[in-house]
């Protein structure tokens, strides 16, 4: 006990002195996972704490229980429970959360992990039996796709004491995944694994300055980091190494990542697959005017661009980060990949580099949009046949609250610290993104396969997906329209017998 109360201690030493360096303020619409120290009205409250409105109460021991799902190491971070504090931020801040919630609601945490496709029978099996197996799932964001069909969730907007106006429940979240006002999963500061999956662009400091590109953090603020913008620096870091003519692994280029670029180029120009109507039904809105003259510039003038942009994607006999090894061997000026890619560059990488967000498709954009993919991240429900949804309301709450004063500061902390020093620059950037992120329920649900097949169109990836290189979207789309609008069609379906 004695060695337990004095790691405790430390800890929340370590916690608190995360927090001061860690004012998440990006000037951006509140809800979102932006600065801990904001209220609900977006304004900064000079260090004011918000508490959640939760009851004084204890349970006695009871235990609350956390059922997770998992693959290849897919959750970057132990986000969610930790034996022993650890010697790392995040493992420091789970703990010392844990440790609070424990102590205030006298309680026990446990967590049990399950490979995906187990998770997914185990949940269908335990439902349809009505066994009480646990207070809270968190799944991977591509776990939905199987599970949402299967009436498994409860509605979140109905368990008690969760409060979705709160700045630790990702309100974007909140709005794309309320369908017909039935919300089967969110997103809160519980988890640090979906930050994770945000789309973004790393940068190479030292090639940025030898080639004199100017500051690029001042582009984003004056609202000048748009898809031309960032082709025309990353033209100038266009370098034939090897002098074969030919653009291979050995050359430098502007632009590097997979055909993750795909989506997250469509992303980052403002548009969706699925929208809501006014009655906050599902719509299909992918394929627009806007849409399709976006798509083909940023697929003829940038992706297909071999010279500008390397396409990790397809080749055999190498492994999907190489575009993560070369980019920290200094041969790319921007690397486009997940936030949770800072983890690899910070304990690899000579050279410095910053974090950026992607870039609108033009000037007359108004917000950046950074997508937060479903391979990896997390998202939170409550299993449908609980049988104390008081208690999984309450501590659920509880540990969101607590986690945006412990574990998102140490999320900026393992994000922007290389080699013990912090770059307070990117902070800024790290703070513009998390306000940005936007989600899509067909990645989500996988509508059709069309999500997936998009991607493809690279032609990068053929022996596997059978598509072409291809920018001709009207075809593309028109040759897939009717499976979407089955799609469409069978998820309004799904919602009714979830309102019923």
């Amino acid at each position: 006990m004695r060695k337990k109360l004095i790691s405790l201690i430390l800890g929340l030493i370590i916690t608190a002195s995360l927090v001061i360096g860690c004012n998440r303020n990006a000037g951006q619409p509140s809800g979102t996972k932006d600065d801990p120290n904001q209220n609900t009205s977006g304004s900064a409250t000079s260090g004011e704490r918000l508490f959640p409105n939760l009851p004084d109460k204890t349970f006695g021991g009871k235990e609350y229980r956390m059922y997770v799902s998992d693959v290849f190491g897919y959750r970057a971070w132990e986000d969610l429970f930790v034996e022993e504090s650890g010697s790392e931020p995040i493992s420091v801040a789970v703990f010392n959360r844990n440790e609070i919630i424990k102590e205030k609601y006298d309680i026990k945490i446990s967590m049990v992990v399950d490979e995906y496709l187990k998770y997914e029978q185990n949940i269908a099996t335990n439902i349809k039996t009505d066994e009480d197996f646990a207070d809270v799932l968190v799944s991977l964001g591509d776990n939905i796709c199987r599970l949402y069909t299967q009436d498994v969730f409860y509605d979140l907007r109905s368990v008690p004491y969760l409060d979705f106006t709160m700045p630790w429940w990702d309100s974007g979240s909140v709005e794309a995944f309320t369908l017909g006002g039935y919300m089967p999963y969110g997103i809160s500061d519980m988890t640090v694994n979906d930050i994770g999956v945000t789309g973004a662009v790393f940068f190479n400091k030292v090639l940025a300055v030898d080639l004199k590109l100017g500051d690029l953090y001042r582009l984003v603020k004056d609202d000048e980091w748009t898809f031309a913008k960032m082709a025309e620096l990353g033209k100038k870091a266009e370098l034939d190494i090897n002098e074969i003519g030919v653009p291979d692994e050995e050359d430098r280029y502007g632009i590097m990542g997979d055909d993750g670029m795909v989506y997250q180029f469509f992303a980052a120009g403002g548009a969706k697959y699925v929208t809501k109507n006014a009655g906050g039904m599902p719509e299909l809105s992918f394929y627009t005017e806007r849409n399709v003259s976006m798509i083909k510039y940023f697929l003829e003038d940038i992706l297909f661009d071999e010279r500008l942009t390397f396409n990790g994607s397809g080749a055999p006999g190498t492994d999907s980060l190489r575009t993560d090894k070369m980019f920290m061997k200094d041969q790319a000026l921007f690397l486009m990949r997940p936030i949770k890619t800072a983890d690899q560059l910070r304990g690899n990488m000579e050279s410095d580099y910053g974090i950026l967000p992607l870039p609108k498709y033009d000037k007359s954009q108004k917000d950046y949009c950074c997508p937060v993919q479903c391979y990896g991240g997390s998202v939170i429900s409550v299993p449908l046949n609980i049988r104390d949804l008081e208690f999984a309301g309450i501590v659920l709450e509880a540990l969101s609250a607590e986690s945006r004063y412990t574990v998102v500061p140490a999320f900026y902390d393992i994000v922007l610290t290389k080699k013990g020093t912090r770059d307070d620059e990117s902070k800024e950037m790290l703070d513009i993104i998390l306000a940005s992120r936007v989600y899509d329920v067909a990645v989500f649900y996988d509508f059709a396969n069309f999500p997936n097949s998009f991607i493809f169109v690279t032609g990068k990836q053929i022996a596997y997906s059978g598509i072409k290189q291809t920018s001709d979207v009207t075809s593309f789309y028109r040759e897939r329209e009717n499976k979407l609008l089955k799609a469409l069609e069978d998820l309004e379906k799904t919602i009714e017998e979830w309102n019923s």
